[in-house]
């Protein structure tokens, strides 16, 4: 189902549901108006009849039968159907003439003379719901006698009930009006949501299909952000596999080239060109070496990238761990004349897997040993929040080609040597959340391992 369908179908169970919940609240709120105004009209009008009677004495009214007169003056609301005097007995001694007399009976009458409330609601009247206001009157009569009497209000409920029906028709029609209208706003809404979602769905089709996408979304909200990275994110993934496919081409060329050696001294040896197969064995031997250092190498990276490689991370010696690196060392710098300066003057314990951190570190050291003409450097720098270990040589420096993109691959023309070695240095960096930088300074290259305390 379209969300836009999801949408209106949710818009209208939520306005039905709205509807009636307003509907009911209506209900109850002008029925409770409507039995307030009616009491209050009521009240007013007993105020009336009673300065009536307290003013002729109800023999007045009784005598003339003018209850009628008194109930049409201009001043009366004349909110009550009819109006009953009773003794303080609860007999009747007059009222207005009842819409249906035959349910007002001396038991009704006394329910209410006896009741000690002056307002009743619901009142059965026989077989007809009333409600009703009551009020006691004491005035002197002409014989100078204290008269007692019970003044009351009556109103059908049924006449509640078609006021009460004819304010709610409006009201209804107003809310089905505006139930409407929302069906209408939730179709134009729906209809300006479902567009840029189904652009986006077709965005990531084509990233799906390695395909570049431009968003066409401009819709100022989330969707065109959702667009913009959806953009940004096929341009990422484009560039990577560019990378990766450079990446590879460039490590298939460089482990033809050890084959091709391979191959060729195999060819000689085989057809018995050498006259001595011992120089030639030796150079198969180095070059598988070389082929087989980096098939690991590639091997490597690729468990770093897919994280199938595990991180142990522990307190290390970060001291101890480079003394034992120039240890394996020390017959190449011995051999090479390169003299190794590192002094280091305490123990800094660091969080870190051991075992990868001794794998970066050679490599830093191994390339380090190949570029050096004299002197190897490293040194140990510690700040308030980060260690630094600085590694640098007298040689040539990093070439401008491999400073500007230093991590994503770097060939260079010598072919024993490759950025994939400077590449698992930097992601074993990363995956432990430490940094790493290369520089080049007046005497050569500088790599720090920057670690976070």
């Amino acid at each position: 189902m379209k969300i836009s369908r999801k949408i209106m179908i949710s818009n209208m169970t939520i306005g039905f549901l709205v509807t009636i919940f307003l509907s009911i609240m209506s209900l109850f709120v002008i029925n409770s108006f409507i039995r307030d105004n009616v009491f209050l009209n009521m009240e007013k009008d007993i105020a009336r009849i009673t300065e009536v009677i307290t003013y002729r004495g109800v023999n007045g009214i009784t005598d003339n039968n003018n209850l009628f007169e008194i109930i049409n003056l201009k001043r009366m609301s004349t909110t009550a159907h009819v109006f009953i005097i009773l003794d303080t007995d609860g007999k009747l001694i007059t009222s207005s003439i009842y819409k249906n007399p035959e349910d007002a009976n001396e038991e009704f009458y006394m329910n209410l003379s006896k009741s000690e409330s002056d307002r009743f609601i619901n009142v059965q009247m026989g077989s007809y719901p009333v409600i009703t206001y009551k009020k006691n009157i004491t005035y002197i009569d002409t014989d100078d006698m204290e008269v007692k009497l019970q003044l009351i209000g009556l109103v059908y409920n049924s006449l509640l009930y078609k006021l009460l029906f004819d304010m709610m028709g409006p009201i209804l029609v107003a809310l089905f009006v505006v139930v409407l209208f929302s069906f209408a706003i939730s179709a134009i809404l729906g209809d300006k949501i479902t567009k840029p979602v189904n652009v986006l769905i077709e965005m990531t089709k084509q990233i799906g299909d390695k395909q570049s996408v431009i968003s066409k979304i401009n819709s100022n909200d989330e969707f065109q952000i959702i667009g913009k990275a959806l953009e940004d994110m096929s341009e990422a993934i484009n560039f990577k596999d560019l990378e990766s496919k450079q990446f590879y081409e460039h490590v298939s060329h460089d482990l033809k080239t050890p084959l091709t050696i391979i191959s060729g001294y195999a060819e000689g040896i085989n057809t018995g060109i050498f006259d001595d197969n011992r120089e030639p064995l030796e150079k198969i031997v180095k070059q598988c070496s070389s082929l087989k250092s980096q098939i690991e190498n590639v091997i490597y990276l690729s468990q770093l990238e897919t994280n199938r490689q595990v991180f142990k991370i522990e307190k290390n010696s970060i001291e101890e761990i480079i003394s034992k690196i120039l240890d394996d060392f020390e017959v190449i710098f011995i051999k090479r004349d390169i003299e190794v300066i590192y002094q280091p003057t305490k123990s800094t314990f660091l969080q870190l897997d051991r075992d990868k951190i001794i794998r970066a570190i050679n490599n830093i050291v191994s390339n380090g040993v190949r570029h050096t003409i004299s002197k190897f450097k490293i040194e140990i720098i510690e700040f308030d929040n980060e260690v630094r270990v600085v590694f640098s040589d007298d040689g040539p420096g990093f070439s401008d080609e491999l400073l500007k993109n230093p991590f994503k691959g770097y060939y260079s023309s010598d072919s024993t040597s490759n950025g994939i070695g400077l590449m698992i240095v930097y992601k074993i960096m990363e995956e432990h959340n430490y940094g790493l930088k290369i520089y080049n300074s007046n005497q050569g290259a500088v790599v720090e391992f920057i670690f976070h305390l």
